[in-house]
């Protein structure tokens, strides 16, 4: 988990903690995960677990709920779209 205390993270990684996707996605506090990120960056390893956990979930809420870039949620599966009749 060393890498997410670097300054520059993956581009995937950087756009997930956005603040613009955090608020997007209105689980998690924007303020407070960029104060958790800024602890981390400044060698609060310890945090370091937590702030891989708040990028776990927030790319998870992208991609089973959706992404901000989304136009539309997903939408559940029927029974035409499975291929029963």
């Amino acid at each position: 988990m060393e890498w997410v205390s670097r300054p520059h993270l993956p581009e995937w990684a950087e756009l997930a903690l956005s603040a613009s996707r955090l608020k997007s996605a209105g689980l998690l506090s924007p303020i407070v995960v960029t104060a958790l990120r800024r602890d981390v960056l400044t060698g609060q390893r310890d945090k370091s677990p937590m702030l891989m956990n708040v990028l776990t979930l927030q790319t998870r809420i992208e991609m089973f709920v959706g992404t901000p870039l989304a136009k539309e949620p997903p939408q559940p599966a029927t029974a035409t779209t499975r291929g029963s009749q």
